[in-house]
């Protein structure tokens, strides 16, 4: 299982920066975030976790190992900033509760046929 060290240093080096590039994002001496990388440091002030994680494109959480599939992260954050889908679900909620149980059973349909579909 990947280490909060070890994802740090991945993904810095994905990004192709070296560690006083991050430190300077991060506001850092290089000495610290090679002490983060090692996994010396066990606490993270939690400003550091989120102006990290925004340096390097992914969650917090992600970020402290704590969650592994980042690419099912991104696409839920997608969902839940997507205005336009937002709007329509609520007033889909505030006007019509039924028509939200009868979508719900399409997509459980659709999810069933495509099940089928791959065995």
């Amino acid at each position: 299982m990947e280490t909060m060290g070890s994802r740090i240093k991945r993904l810095r080096l994905a990004k192709g920066m070296t560690q006083e590039e991050l430190g300077e994002k991060v506001g850092l001496k290089r000495a610290a975030i090679n002490k983060y990388e090692k996994g010396n440091v066990e606490n993270m002030k939690r400003s550091i976790i989120s102006k990290m994680s925004e340096v390097l494109d992914v969650s917090p959480n992600y970020l402290m190992a704590l969650e592994d599939d980042e690419e099912l992260h991104r696409e839920i954050e997608k969902l839940v900033d997507d205005q336009e889908l937002n709007k329509w679900l609520y007033d889909m909620i505030d006007h019509n509760p039924d028509e939200l149980i009868k979508l719900k059973q399409m997509w459980e349909l659709m999810n069933s046929n495509n099940e089928n579909k791959k065995t």
